[in-house]
C-alpha cells in the first residue's frame, strides 16, 4: 500500500509539472512575440529578428527531435522533456541585458540585484536563466533541482570564440541536457538550405541592425568559417542536422559570386 501511494504521489507531481510546463511555454511564446516579433511577416519589425518567436518555435521543434532520438539511445529519461521545453521556450527571453556599449538595461539590473549576481555575470543568457527561475518558482511545483537544471541548459547556449579562433558553446562541459539545448539552438546550421538561408539572413539583420554591412563575400566567408569550425555536441544532432556540407558549399558559391562582382 505504501509503495502504491508513493507511486501515485510521484505521478501526481509529474502531471502537475507537465501542466506547469505547458503554461510556461505558452507564456514564453507571448512574451517573445511581444518583445521580438513573430518572424519575417509583413508589419514585423524589431531589433532582434534572429531571436523572434519563429526561432523559439524552431528550437523547440529541434529539441523535441533530439529528445526522441536521445531516448532511444538511452541518453536521457522520458520525463526530462519538461526541461527541454522550458529551456527551449525561455533560452532567448532576454536579448537586451546590455546595449552595444555594454551598458546594463534597467530590467537586467533589477533582476541582477534581486539575485545578487555581479555586474560581470550579466549577459542575455544569465538574465534569461534567472527569468526561467522566476517563472518556474511561480508555479509552485518545481523544486530547486528542476530549476537549476533549466538554468544550466540556458547558460549552455552561450557561444564564445577562444584565442585560437575556435568556436565553443558553454554546454561542452555540461550535462547531456545542456548539450541538447545548445544543439537545438544552432540546428539551422545543419538544416536544409532554405532553413539555413532564412536563419542566416535574420541573423544578419539583427547583427547589423541598420548599420553598414561588410562586403557580401566577406559576410559569407565569415559564415563559412563558423560552419566549418562548429561541431554539434550530441550524436543525435550530428545525425539529424547533417546538411552542413551543403550549407558550406552554398557559402563558398556566394563568396565566389560576390567576389567576382566586387560586392
Amino acid at each position: 500500500m505504501t509503495n502504491k501511494n508513493s507511486d501515485g504521489s510521484i505521478q501526481s507531481k509529474l502531471c502537475n509539472k507537465k501542466i506547469a510546463t505547458r503554461h510556461i511555454v505558452n507564456r514564453a511564446h507571448m512574451l517573445v512575440k511581444d518583445k521580438y516579433g513573430i518572424g519575417n511577416y509583413p508589419g514585423t519589425s524589431n531589433e532582434h529578428p534572429g531571436h523572434d518567436l519563429e526561432h523559439t518555435l524552431m528550437v523547440l521543434l529541434a529539441g523535441d527531435m533530439i529528445y526522441r532520438e536521445a531516448i532511444i539511445n538511452n541518453k536521457i529519461l522520458k520525463h526530462q522533456i519538461i526541461y527541454i521545453r522550458i529551456g527551449g521556450a525561455l533560452h532567448d527571453i532576454e536579448q537586451d541585458a546590455r546595449d552595444l556599449q555594454g551598458r546594463i538595461s534597467p530590467n537586467a539590473e533589477k533582476i541582477a540585484n534581486k539575485y545578487k549576481i555581479s555586474e560581470g555575470e550579466i549577459c542575455n543568457e544569465k538574465i534569461s536563466a534567472l527569468i526561467s527561475r522566476e517563472m518556474m518558482l511561480e508555479t509552485g511545483v518545481f523544486d530547486e533541482s528542476d530549476i537549476k537544471t533549466v538554468e544550466s541548459m540556458i547558460m549552455g547556449t552561450k557561444v564564445y570564440i577562444d584565442k585560437n579562433n575556435r568556436i565553443h558553446q558553454a554546454a561542452e562541459n555540461g550535462s547531456y541536457l545542456d548539450k541538447i539545448l545548445a544543439d537545438a539552438d544552432l540546428a539551422h546550421l545543419g538544416g536544409c538550405l532554405n532553413f539555413f538561408k532564412k536563419s542566416f539572413e535574420k541573423y544578419l539583420k539583427e547583427k547589423y541592425n541598420g548599420n553598414q554591412r561588410p562586403r557580401k563575400w566577406e559576410i559569407y566567408h565569415e559564415e563559412k568559417e563558423f560552419l566549418e569550425k562548429h561541431e554539434y555536441l550530441t550524436i543525435e544532432a550530428k545525425w539529424l542536422f547533417n546538411l552542413k556540407p551543403i550549407n558550406i558549399e552554398f557559402c563558398k558559391n556566394q563568396i565566389g559570386i560576390h567576389r567576382f562582382s566586387g560586392n
